[in-house]
């Protein structure tokens, strides 16, 4: 449950979290760091080791077990916009620095589509929630 998107210029994410059969909403999905935004779609808490394992200098040799419970990761550098994709369970990007337009989460081809016609990445992950039920229209947005 997610869609996050990314135009080359904005970085948008819904705000859908979920306990079981409950909503537990707004949930925050992108953080900010000195350099970088990251955007993570899975569990809460797999994406916070992700995050805590990427701060402490992402050692290939300690990468945490996270199981099947991380989507993935989206990481954006402030300066250049250039965008990195690390897949589920792998301690390496599966996507190297680029500025395509891409999507992540249980919405991602919803929002892909939208990208790809146009759309920009808010736009994007609006889209994908009238079309996914794990996507909802309370975005976040991150310009940069």
């Amino acid at each position: 449950m997610t869609t996050i998107a990314y135009d080359g210029n904005t970085l948008a994410s819904d705000s859908l979290s979920c306990c079981g059969f409950k909503e537990q909403s707004p949930a925050r999905k992108i953080y900010e760091r000195e350099k970088q935004y990251i955007a993570g779609s899975g569990l809460v808490g797999a994406i916070k080791r992700w995050i805590e394992w990427y701060d402490d200098g992402a050692d290939h040799d300690k990468f945490p077990d996270l199981k099947d419970d991380l989507g993935g990761i989206f990481i954006v550098d402030k300066e250049t916009k250039l965008l990195q994709v690390w897949g589920a369970g792998y301690p390496y990007p599966v996507v190297d620095w680029n500025l395509k337009p891409n999507a992540l989460g249980s919405g991602e081809q919803f929002a892909m589509g939208a990208l790809l016609a146009g759309a920009n990445a808010e736009q994007a992950v609006i889209i994908a929630s009238k079309l996914d039920t794990g996507t909802n229209d309370q975005v976040q947005v991150i310009v940069l």
